[in-house]
């Protein structure tokens, strides 16, 4: 590979650009005028690409500061230019922007040291502005590898921007779910308060129906052990609140606090209580004396 092109690639990779990821080299391409083949490819994070093309007219730059000829360095320096101009002309008939319709209307033409810049500087102030005009901007490593984080801090604010887009999406879905599934938990909620509604009414039957007449077993001396009656369950499930997780909202509106988060001047009645299916002492003695009358 050319010192050029050898030099390209290296100040590519120090500004952090990776081979065949965020850059390529010789990409030929045929076009109707013929093959074109810029020595770079740089990708861009918007899907455009700018073209870089290295040249080093070392001959006359290096003979120029090998004579101590003051006359022949400046006849050399004058022909280093010369050539930097010419291959201006070169570049810019080729038009590789026109190779993707995202390019910029620029190609970059890079000299592999910033003294080759510097010195064609000097001889010629305006070689910016000329080489602008043809569609070409004059870089050295120290302009192309500023030029080319630039680049790279694009690519990570594209993928950041993916990124973020990836959790707004996840987030939706995961709000989505938990309203779903906090459904279901208020379901599976009501659903127990039903079951301890029906075990302490059970219970209470077992106690003033079953266990009466069982005892006179007792009292006929048929049997010595005494009967144990199970106890009502005093704990209910607590009752979702969140009208993110319920699905009847105006029904939740409607029901009277929960017991296990209500504040001491909120106390819970009989009547609310059966309705979440909290079945405590107070209502299983109000059964029993249902059951008596």
């Amino acid at each position: 590979m050319p010192w050029g092109e050898t030099q390209l690639k290296r100040t590519v990779e120090i500004a952090g650009l990776v081979d065949r990821v965020d850059f390529d080299t010789q990409v030929a391409t045929e076009t109707a005028d013929g093959g074109l083949r810029p020595d770079m490819r740089v990708n861009l994070a918007d899907g455009k690409v700018i073209f870089v093309d290295s040249k080093a007219p070392l001959g006359n730059f290096i003979d120029a500061f090998q004579t101590d000829d003051p006359d022949q360095r400046t006849r050399l320096l004058d022909a280093y230019v010369a050539n930097v101009i010419t291959h201006i002309n070169q570049l810019g008939a080729k038009n590789y922007w026109r190779l993707d319709a995202g390019s910029p209307e620029m190609v970059i033409l890079f000299l592999p040291s910033d003294a080759l810049l510097q010195v064609a500087l000097d001889q010629r102030p305006d070689l910016h502005e000329y080489a602008a005009r043809h569609g070409i901007f004059l870089s050295s490593p120290s302009i192309l590898i500023p030029m080319l984080r630039a680049v790279q801090h694009g690519w990570k604010q594209a993928a950041f921007a993916e990124s973020a887009q990836q959790v707004a999406t996840l987030g939706r879905e995961l709000y989505e779910r938990l309203s779903t599934m906090g459904s279901h938990m208020d379901k599976l909620g009501r659903s127990l308060g039903g079951a301890v509604k029906a075990y302490n009414e059970t219970v209470g039957s077992l106690e003033q129906r079953v266990f009466v007449t069982a005892r006179k077993f007792g009292e006929l001396q048929l049997a010595d052990d005494e009967l144990s009656s199970p106890r009502a369950a005093e704990t209910s499930p607590r009752v979702l609140t969140a009208p993110e997780l319920v699905d009847d909202t105006a029904a939740l509106e409607a029901a009277p606090p929960d017991p296990a988060t209500a504040g001491p001047g909120s106390p819970a009645t009989p009547a609310s209580a059966a309705s979440h299916g909290v079945a405590g002492p107070a209502l299983t003695q109000l059964g029993r004396q249902g059951e008596a009358q």
